[in-house]
This record gives structure tokens, C-alpha cells and sequence, in this order.
């Protein structure tokens, strides 16, 4: 991991500086999911799990199921999925854990031009994938501790 050596008297600040302290966390936590789960984009922290579901149309065998937070693993990032709910027949119309990039905080620049100046990931349980970057099907997903119990058994035969 690289450092910035910080001095008393004032401290020139470049962008490589920041950049560097934003990409050693990020560098640091994708080698990390590597190492101990390889395979990980796309792991969840948890288990899939669903929170709450009842009868919404017994007629279509519909139900309104509530799909619970977790965190999924994107880019040697990690992600919080937030809760929702749904109806769905629990087989061919299960929704995707999608994740969404998300430029902001525009600002002029001394050249006059504005820039977003952050980037924001959010994952979310959907159906339409439109504008995601990254989509998983959530009944597939391994957790992190599975790869890691799978990369353990491999190391030891």
C-alpha cells in the first residue's frame, strides 16, 4: 500500500494525493475478497433471504414478498442492497440485485467548465436492469463465506 507522507508547515495537496487515499481502500478491500473468496464480485455478505411474504393473488399464485437488505460485492466494492418488496410467483419472476452508477455533484471548474465530482454505487432489487452497470440472479448467489469455505477446501486437498 502507498502512503502520503504528511509534514507540520503546510502540506501542497494534488490530485494524485487524493486519489490515492480514495484508491487504497478500494484496492486494499478487492485484494482482500481475492485472497480469501475468489470469485466474489457478485457474493453476497448474507444469505438470500426473504423477510416477510403473503398471498397476494392466490388465484395467479402471486405472493408479495419482502426481499431483506444485505451487501453484494461489486468491484472490490461493497454495496448495501436495500429491502423491497415485490409480487411474484417465487420462479420466473424473481427480480435482479442490479447495481447503478450514479455521477453528481456538479461543479465549475477555474476553465468554466462543470464536472460531476462524485460517483456514487447503489444496488438495488429490481426487474428492469435498464442503466445498471452490473446485474446478479439473486437465487444463484453465493455468500462470501461460501467462497471462502470453498477456497479453504481447495487449499487443503
Amino acid at each position: 500500500m502507498n502512503n502520503i507522507k504528511f509534514s507540520d508547515g503546510g502540506q501542497p495537496v494534488y490530485l494524485d494525493d487524493l486519489a490515492l487515499l480514495q484508491d487504497n481502500l478500494v484496492l486494499t478491500t478487492r485484494l482482500l475478497l481475492q485472497v480469501i473468496a475468489p470469485g466474489s464480485d457478485g457474493a453476497l455478505l448474507e444469505p438470500f433471504s426473504i423477510a416477510d411474504k403473503d398471498w397476494a393473488d392466490e388465484s395467479q399464485a402471486t405472493v408479495r414478498a419482502t426481499f431483506c437488505e444485505n451487501y453484494i460485492c461489486y468491484g472490490g466494492m461493497i454495496v448495501y442492497v436495500e429491502e423491497a418488496t415485490f409480487v411474484t410467483n417465487m420462479k420466473d419472476d424473481m427480480p435482479y440485485i442490479a447495481v447503478f452508477k450514479t455521477e453528481s455533484d456538479a461543479r465549475t471548474f477555474a476553465d468554466g467548465q462543470a464536472r460531476n465530482c462524485r460517483t456514487t454505487y447503489e444496488a438495488r432489487y429490481v426487474r428492469d436492469i435498464t442503466g445498471a452497470v452490473a446485474y446478479y440472479d439473486i437465487e444463484s448467489r453465493p455468500t462470501v463465506l461460501q467462497l471462502l469455505s470453498d477456497r479453504l477446501k481447495s487449499l487443503t486437498t
